[in-house]
């Protein structure tokens, strides 16, 4: 739309177009209609400019309400997920929720998948983190989405992987009867161990056997006392070998 001067001797015209909207308001996604009041100030020397017969500048003010429709659009929220890039099973994985938008807009709710194969949780409001208990080992995918009022707005994925620690140890019956055979359980749990080094307790020989074995068997001759078995597990790592102390105290019954 053109905008003319009604008065003959001024001559003008803006486009809406030409004119430079400063919105300093956050809009809403809409339809609005803007108004402006423009005033426009044009020096003038009127007469015959043939003849030399000029009369004195002279200052014209014409006000003009000027309209123009625009459509303000949604822009989509930042939404950034971060987190540890590993963890262990069994304790609570920190996950960062962060969340930005040009608007007024306000995150009401997110969805988290764990990518464990638990259902996404729903998590109400904009936290700043939420927590999770990973129950095995593995690499997994963590993706979210989170809600606002214009909609629902994907963010980035991260990945994180479960370990189980390289920490071995042993298991057994808390007793065992005089003269039967107990059962030690060697549990490597994933570490490579290339020997077991066995103290019974009992004054009996320390007994080493070999690291890929996963129980070891002894016969208590006296009874009716506790007996702590000492066992140390020779762990192979980078730079050579590593020395991990485990113990477990038993209790031998006397047969009569």
């Amino acid at each position: 739309m053109l905008l003319n001067a009604s008065n003959p001797n001024v001559n003008f015209k803006y486009s809406v177009d030409d004119i430079i909207w400063k919105v300093r308001t956050a809009y809403a996604t809409g339809m609005y209609q803007l108004y402006a009041d423009c005033l426009y100030i044009e020096n003038n020397r009127g007469g015959d400019i043939t003849t030399g017969n000029q009369t004195p500048d002279r200052v014209e003010e014409i006000r003009l309400e000027l309209t123009k429709q625009i459509f303000v659009r949604n822009v989509a929220p930042t939404l950034v997920i971060s987190g540890e890039p590993s963890s262990k099973p069994r304790i609570e994985y920190i996950l960062n929720l962060t969340s930005s938008d040009p608007g007024d807009d306000t995150i009401t709710s997110w969805v988290i998948d764990w990518g464990d194969g638990t259902e996404p949780e729903l998590i109400t409001g904009n936290p700043q983190n939420v927590t999770h208990i990973y129950a095995t080992s593995g690499l997994f995918t963590i993706s979210a989405k989170a809600t606002d009022e214009d909609g629902t707005w994907n963010a980035n994925t991260i990945d994180v992987e479960i370990t189980v620690p390289e920490i071995p140890w042993i298991s057994g019956d808390p007793e065992i009867l005089a003269g039967r055979e107990y059962i030690l359980d060697l549990h490597k749990n994933n570490a490579t161990i290339t020997q077991w080094i066995i103290n019974w307790g009992d004054g009996s020989a320390v007994e080493i056997i070999d690291g890929s074995l996963e129980k070891a068997t002894h016969r208590y001759a006296d009874g009716d006392e506790s007996r702590t078995i000492l066992v140390t597990a020779v762990k192979a790592i980078d730079s050579g070998t590593e020395n991990i102390e485990l113990a477990k105290e038993i209790f031998v019954r006397n047969v009569a």
